[in-house]
């Protein structure tokens, strides 16, 4: 993309085109609506990518193959060459629309998937990604979930050997120096001389 741009601010500029169709929806999806998972994701990707690709992109000289409604052509004359160039100008706002169409395809495809593996349409073998079933197998409880749910009882669990602060304490104080006979080298030298 950066040898096709050309300018370097076309290159920001269609970067920061791209996280605002592509990125921006995962991150609303992620933060504020519970139960999207990887597939609704990977097609919310996928759809707004396709969208925001079909409305054309003059730095990467891409012609639309979606005419948006308010479309006009301009033809601009490079003022060395005297070639002739024909753009494409989209008026309407393609990208908000591509922005929200990835939203909402995450979403719906999140929950889709959602219903289909948990009530069986699918098998659990087709969700390849982990992303529905996973997070609700038993393997994957901790302890807490697993005695709300009445699926293990508290004396099935291991008992927690409760800290002592004297155990604890005891590790830190140093026996030699608090024991009654003076080792230290002076004194044994004093006595055997």
């Amino acid at each position: 993309m950066a040898l096709l741009t050309g300018t370097v601010y076309g290159l920001w500029y269609l970067s920061s085109d791209l996280v605002y169709v592509i990125i921006f929806p995962q991150l609303l999806s992620v933060l504020f609506v519970k139960g999207t998972n990887t597939y609704g994701s990977v097609a919310g990707y996928i759809f707004g990518l396709l969208l925001r690709i079909s409305g054309g992109e003059p730095y990467l000289k891409l012609p639309p193959f979606i005419y948006y409604p308010g479309w006009t052509e301009q033809i601009k004359e490079h003022p060395l060459t005297g070639a002739v160039e024909h753009i494409i100008v989209q008026k309407f706002p393609f990208k908000t629309i591509s922005m929200l169409s990835s939203f909402l395809a995450n979403v719906a495809f999140s929950y889709l998937f959602k219903y289909l593996f948990e009530s069986g349409s699918l098998a659990p073998k087709y969700d390849f990604f982990d992303a529905v079933l996973t997070k609700h197998s038993k393997e994957n409880m901790d302890k807490t979930t697993l005695v709300n749910s009445d699926n293990i009882v508290l004396s099935e669990l291991a008992p927690v050997k409760p800290r002592h602060s004297i155990a604890v304490a005891a590790g830190f104080v140093n026996k030699e120096a608090l024991s009654d006979e003076d080792t230290s080298p002076n004194s044994s030298n004093n006595e055997h001389d």
